[in-house]
């Protein structure tokens, strides 16, 4: 309420002195109801009243003030007193604008569903036909940008523009997102070969891996979609980068109430090798006679491919031991990277040793052939040519007396048929009753090797010159 004394000459004609007229002004609030305005003049006055600006308030013909839009205007009092006119008197009325509270409130969302529908609401009540309409809110960070919603988190919630008019003074509440976000386990992780095979998360492939997501649920629903790094999200996420490396998997839900939700990142292994080992299996001597044990150690080695830090590394080398006809005489097995055993060469003529190393991968190196011949005890070749006394390098000649004997130096019989038991043994070493073979290879080796022995063909044929040769070939 606001207080006036005004004192003013009559308006009338005649009029010889100055009447005051004082007033008490409401104050005024848009949409409050009406106030009056109280007069103190004369005794027996009347008064007439009149808004300077009807546009922000009127008054009845008792003085009553009602608002009408915020804002100042002059309320014009005309006093009559005696019949002569006194004013007009002004007193100043003012209208407050309505106060009210515009609040976002709070709201909840999942990384990756983006801003969830708010709707802000009016504290302080709105005028009879006036509404809120659509209010754009943002979602802020602490620096005041806007919010990244793939981020769990906590943001602002603001009302960008509210504007409800001149007859309103708003106050804007923010509210509070809070954005959740699953975790992926990255057991939900699968990993498949080409072939669609399943690869355990610790193992080597020899080929591109294809990530996918198995049962990854979470308090927004089941993701079905994958990602690596900042790829897009699809079914499957194919790998094809050689070596150890771990990547950086996301989750995402294709469909349904919260499609778009996205889990935070979950840290993957793939292994991958492409690359072929190596081996190279050598002899410990060159000059080999019947007899002799002949050392032959075989080494394999996986290197990774340039440019990769890691490769799978040597699973086992497979070593097979073959005689002149191609029977498998014996096979080895080591889960390391190198393999040694002892050939005993017992007969006289030629041996192959073939070795092939495996990776973790599932890689397989050339095979590395190195082939031994063993000198017969005569001195002579490698008893391909015909001999003296009509014998071949085999001894099969029809010999005095209708029996084969053993090869002679004259490449004759070793005796009549059916000869000396004891002097085969000796040259054989072999015992009656024994497989001619069963002393051509001499096994050693340490418990991390896996022999397989295969029993000799047959004796081995040709006898050699003292020679040695290693080959090798590529399969």
């Amino acid at each position: 309420m606001v207080a006036y004394d005004v004192r003013l000459n009559p308006s009338s004609p005649g009029a010889a002195q100055d009447i005051p007229l004082s007033a008490t002004v409401p104050s005024l609030v848009m949409g409050e109801g009406p106030r009056a305005l109280e007069l103190d003049g004369p005794q027996g006055a009347a008064y007439r009243f009149e808004a300077e600006d009807p546009g922000v308030v009127s008054v009845g013909a008792d003085g009553t003030v009602t608002a009408l839009h915020a804002g100042s205007t002059d309320i014009l009092v005309t006093m009559t007193l005696d019949g002569v006119d006194y004013g007009p008197y002004r007193f100043t009325v003012t209208v407050a604008p309505r106060p009210v509270t515009v609040r976002v409130g709070d709201a909840e969302t999942f990384a990756g569903c983006g801003l969830p529908a708010v709707r802000p609401t009016v504290e302080g009540g709105l005028l009879p036909g006036d509404e809120l309409g659509d209010v754009a809110v943002r979602a802020l960070a602490e620096d005041g940008a806007d919010a990244d919603l793939s981020v769990a988190g906590t943001y602002r919630l603001v009302a960008e523009t509210v504007d409800l008019g001149p007859d309103y003074d708003v106050t804007l509440e923010p509210g509070v997102l809070t954005v959740r976000q699953d975790a992926l386990d990255p057991e939900r992780v699968a990993r498949r070969d080409e072939a669609g095979g399943e690869v355990a998360g610790d193992a080597w492939s020899d080929g591109a891996v294809e990530l996918s997501l198995e049962g990854a649920e979470g308090d927004a629903g089941t993701y079905d979609l994958i990602a690596v790094g900042d790829g897009d999200f699809a079914e499957r996420a194919r790998i094809d980068t050689e070596g150890e490396v771990e990547h950086e998997v996301r989750g995402r839900i294709g469909a349904g109430g919260n499609a778009g939700a996205t889990t935070s990142a979950a840290r993957v292994t793939t292994r991958i090798d492409r690359t072929d080992p190596t081996v190279r299996a050598q002899a410990s001597r060159e000059d080999v006679a019947p007899g002799d044990d002949v050392t032959i150690e075989v080494e394999a080695a996986d290197d990774p491919a340039e440019g990769v830090a890691a490769a799978s590394g040597v699973d086992r080398i497979e070593a097979r031991i073959y005689d002149a006809a191609g029977a498998l005489l014996d096979e080895r097995i080591a889960r390391e990277e190198e393999l040694v055993f002892e050939l005993g060469a017992e007969r006289a003529g030629a041996y192959r040793v073939e070795a092939t190393s495996y990776d973790r991968a599932g890689n397989a190196s050339d095979t590395d052939v190195l082939e031994i011949r063993v000198a017969g005890d005569d001195g002579t070749g490698d008893g391909s040519g015909e001999q003296p006394g009509g014998g071949d390098d085999t001894g099969s000649g029809e010999q005095p007396g209708g029996g084969s004997g053993a090869e002679t130096p004259d490449g004759g019989s070793g005796g009549p048929a059916g000869g000396d038991a004891a002097a085969d043994a000796d040259r054989t070493g072999s015992t009656a009753g024994e497989p001619e073979n069963a002393g051509i290879l001499a096994r050693t080796g340490d418990a991390s090797q896996l022999p397989v022995l295969a029993t000799a063909a047959g004796a081995v044929a040709a006898l050699g010159a003292g020679l040695l040769a290693r080959l090798r070939s590529k399969r």
